[in-house]
């Protein structure tokens, strides 16, 4: 059962997409045993596209555009946690890049929808 059409959104998609790249490469990396650093990623880059489909949900705009801006947050957070796992060693530079390729196209999504929801 569907409770909302959020998952035909394309962003919400990506970040799907996003969450399901982490899951797969964090059984790789060598951090395995810091849950600290691995349950606040998994954390925040969930956060992505369950706050898409919440706002989406909700009865009017603004709250949508309210947990986008949410959302926004939550991939900031997770940009600094790959950031730092990167630094430490937990993650080479490719899998780096590509995740930091993944946010920056669901950043402009999301940007995106925002400034279309507000010319509305």
């Amino acid at each position: 059962m569907k409770y909302s059409k959020a998952e035909e959104l394309p962003v919400w998609k990506d970040s799907i997409k996003l969450v399901k790249s982490l899951y797969e490469e964090i059984n790789n990396w060598t951090f395995k045993n810091d849950f600290a650093l691995q349950d606040q990623i998994k954390r925040s880059v969930i956060l992505v596209p369950s706050n898409i489909a919440e706002g989406f949900a909700r009865k009017t705009w603004n709250e949508f555009l309210r947990f986008l801006d949410i959302s926004l947050w939550s991939l900031s957070e997770f940009y600094t946690q790959i950031y730092i796992a990167y630094e430490i060693g937990y993650l080479n530079k490719e899998k780096f890049d590509s995740f930091d390729k993944e946010i920056s196209n669901i950043e402009k999504q999301i940007k995106s929808l925002i400034l279309y929801l507000n010319n509305k």
